[in-house]
């Protein structure tokens, strides 16, 4: 299964800022590292999947189909969960039973 990893990174906590985020926490030439200053990804994901308004989703993994597009999102949905470091089992256990 061929992956890729879209690492959206928004300032969430005090003192989060571009200048000091570690590019290399996730190196691997799977991953596209973004950086949100709007949080706009994170209230997308709130809304979309975790059906809060006003709310801004971050620290969370959300697992898609290979080949889905945003309009179809809904649909290729496969997995999700957070925090990450916590539910790294989970995301393990989703991304195997999406190859199946």
């Amino acid at each position: 299964m061929a992956l890729h990893v879209y690492a959206i990174w928004e300032p969430m906590l005090p003192g989060d800022r571009r200048s000091d985020w570690d590019s290399h926490l996730l190196n691997d030439g799977r991953v596209t590292h973004l950086w949100d200053a709007d949080r706009l990804s994170g209230q997308f994901f709130a809304e979309r999947y975790e059906h809060r308004q006003h709310w801004v989703q971050w620290d969370a993994y959300y697992l898609f189909a290979p080949g889905t597009t945003w309009e179809e999102a809904t649909r290729g949905l496969r997995g999700s969960g957070r925090t990450v470091i916590a539910h790294t089992g989970d995301l393990e256990r989703q991304m195997a039973a999406s190859v199946h």
